[in-house]
Order: C-alpha cells, then sequence, then structure tokens
C-alpha cells in the first residue's frame, strides 16, 4: 500500500488502515489557540451514513457542556454525502466555537473540525467555512496487481 503525506509516501506490505490525525496551526492567527483538525473513522459495515451522524450527533450532545448549534445542515462535498455544523460550547466558562464537515469517502468518514477558543471573527468563519466546502478529493488510485 502507498500512503502519502505531504512531505512523501511510505509503501507498505499489504493492506493498512489509515486512522492517522492531522492537525493544522494558522501561523498568524487571528485568535489564538484556533486549529484545524481532521480525524479519519470506518463507517462501520452495514451502517448507514445517517444513523453513522446520529450516534456522533449524540456524542456532541453528551459530551459537550451548553452545546449551542448554529448550523446543521446536510449537503455533498465534491460529490459526497456531508454534514455541516457549526456550534457553541462551553468549556470552564470559555466558549469554544467549532465548524466541523463530516464527510463519506465510504468506507471511511472524514471530519473536519475547526475549532475557535472565544469570539470567532466573521471573516475567520466565513473564510474557514469556505475553505472547508471547498476541499476537493485526489482521484482514486486503482489497485495495484498483486
Amino acid at each position: 500500500m502507498r500512503y502519502s503525506l505531504n512531505e512523501g509516501y511510505l509503501e507498505l506490505p499489504g493492506q493498512w488502515l489509515d486512522r492517522s490525525v492531522n492537525a493544522l496551526l494558522p501561523a498568524l492567527a487571528e485568535v489564538t489557540g484556533s486549529n484545524l483538525v481532521l480525524t479519519r473513522d470506518e463507517l462501520p459495515y452495514g451502517t448507514e451514513f445517517a444513523d453513522y451522524l446520529k450516534v456522533q450527533q449524540a456524542k456532541y450532545k453528551r459530551e459537550l457542556n451548553d452545546l449551542q448549534m448554529q448550523r446543521e445542515e446536510m449537503g455533498t462535498l465534491d460529490g459526497r454525502a456531508c454534514l455541516f455544523l457549526e456550534f457553541t460550547w462551553n468549556n470552564d466558562g470559555l466558549t469554544i466555537h467549532q465548524l466541523a464537515t463530516i464527510v463519506l469517502d465510504s468506507p471511511l468518514v472524514l471530519t473536519f473540525t475547526f475549532t475557535s477558543p472565544g469570539q470567532l471573527p466573521e471573516q475567520v468563519r466565513q473564510d474557514v467555512g469556505a475553505a472547508l466546502a471547498g476541499f476537493r478529493f485526489h482521484p482514486k488510485m486503482p489497485d495495484p496487481v498483486q
């Protein structure tokens, strides 16, 4: 299996599952502590994407104090089903603002989560929202003949 990352790639023997987490920090952040994290999950066998989303949303409600949902909208991202979310929650008296995009790339589910502590400037919200909505997948490469 070829595993690519920004710096290069690895040729790994056999099949591997990618459960890496990518964390990006803006070099000149308007809001200190803001970040963008990409996580990868696998849609459990026999599970519909809508059911997966319900489980994730239940986790948010259970784990995030004072969750206030501003946006919860199904859509498509580069031709794939996705859910766009925008919400705030409270972490020990500090408001946390998050923009999330959960997209099905069957059998994988990718979740992009932008987090900003405190007040999120409107221009940053618009810019990050546009960046998330503009994500494009690389073309799928055929599996090499073994």
